[in-house]
């Protein structure tokens, strides 16, 4: 069976403002949680633009070639390789579909 602690009575009050102490540091977190809450629904909505798919098209030029996005059809810059995952001129991404949402 279980043993019972004893403490005196000063160690018993300690426990006790301790617990009162953690139940109002959690009662400030909640009202805390509430208010933040509250001013994210005051947020405005996120005006985001449908998705775009595109996919690279491999382009030459004399001896050299580019890619350029087949939505935009712009050639974004020598670091583009056809494993990158977005256009960086119009941020169509590049998953080889050309459905527009």
């Amino acid at each position: 069976m279980a043993k019972m602690i004893e403490i005196s009575a000063a160690e018993y009050e300690r426990l006790q403002d301790c617990i009162r102490e953690d139940g109002m540091r959690i009662a400030a977190l909640i009202e805390e949680n509430k208010a933040l809450h509250q001013d994210a629904r005051r947020l405005p909505a996120v005006d985001a633009a449908p998705m775009t798919h595109a996919k690279w098209l491999l382009r030459h030029v004399g001896h050299g070639h580019y890619w350029e996005c087949s939505h935009c059809h712009q050639n974004p810059c020598i670091y583009v390789t056809e494993d990158t995952k977005f256009c960086p001129n119009c941020g169509a991404k590049m998953d080889g579909e050309e459905k527009n949402e």
